[in-house]
């Protein structure tokens, strides 16, 4: 309608914009329950802001006739919009390729995923994308799963920082949880403050924020967590490790496996 070419997935050239799924939908690492689709359109140096501006408002258009709630600027945000008689969740990012100097965060996990799959294979890339949807369910179920920024505002580490929490555990969801409990509970068993514990737990993008260019590597639990979703994580992340000490009242903490149906992937994956 606009005259904007989309380029495919194979072409390298300079000129035409790209359309592409940023979300956990386009990594596999969704959750089966709810639909939410995160995309990006980049355009290349020949479309114009007339255009850009064009382009969003028919997409503010097209979802608010689906009956969808839109919001947002740069970043078009649709609520419960209609789609084949499903109610769907969409964000749209439109964006310069121009400005797009920066090893997205989408991008680095997508590449951390295949180096598993590239290197450990299949089994166990299914295994690690297993226990990311575990964590990302229970987080859920416990109402802190969605970042401060988010419309739900549950205080959560959202679900790219969840992705990077896993992975950065060797893909257990076990030993993720773990290390949260222990850091999150003195030697008796009481809980520290959330200004405490943010100073000693981090969880690290590996790459960056395309909106938020400061220079600085951003911090998942001091971005995204509020005190009331730590309370809630550090409570989740208490009743795992319990339930797993009924079950084994020997466990190590640093060797002991997820609970059942999930299991560990090989202690040499750390990405």
């Amino acid at each position: 309608k606009h005259g904007v070419p989309i380029r495919n997935e194979f072409d390298e050239s300079i000129l035409g914009t790209e359309l592409i799924d940023t979300g956990s939908t386009g990594r596999g690492t969704n959750l089966d329950t709810g639909f939410d689709f995160d995309y990006q359109i980049k355009l290349d140096s020949e479309t114009n802001e007339t255009k850009a501006a064009a382009i969003q408002a028919d997409l503010r258009e097209l979802f608010s006739n689906k009956g969808g709630e839109v919001s947002g600027g740069k970043t078009l945000r649709a609520f419960n919009v209609m789609i084949d008689g499903t109610e769907v969740d969409i964000d749209i990012s439109i964006v310069s390729r121009k400005e797009l100097e920066l090893f997205e965060e989408n991008e680095a996990i997508t590449e951390k995923l295949e180096f598993i799959r590239s290197s450990h294979g299949i089994d166990v890339l299914e295994n690690v994308v297993a226990n990311i949807k575990w964590a990302k369910q229970k987080l859920k179920d416990a109402g802190c799963y969605k970042k401060s920024r988010s419309r739900e505002n549950e205080g959560g580490l959202g679900g790219i920082g969840v992705e990077e929490w896993i992975l950065f555990h060797g893909g257990s969801a076990f030993d993720a949880f773990s290390t949260f409990y222990e850091a999150a509970f003195d030697d008796h068993d009481n809980l520290i403050a959330f200004d405490e514990f943010k100073y000693i737990y981090r969880v690290l993008a590996a790459g960056q924020n395309v909106f938020e260019k400061t220079g600085h590597v951003e911090n998942f639990i001091s971005s995204n967590v509020h005190a009331g979703g730590y309370v809630k994580m550090a409570n989740l992340a208490r009743e795992i490790i319990e339930n797993a000490r009924k079950t084994e009242p020997e466990i190590d903490l640093d060797v002991h496996p997820i609970p059942k149906p999930i299991n560990k992937p090989s202690p040499s994956l750390y990405v």
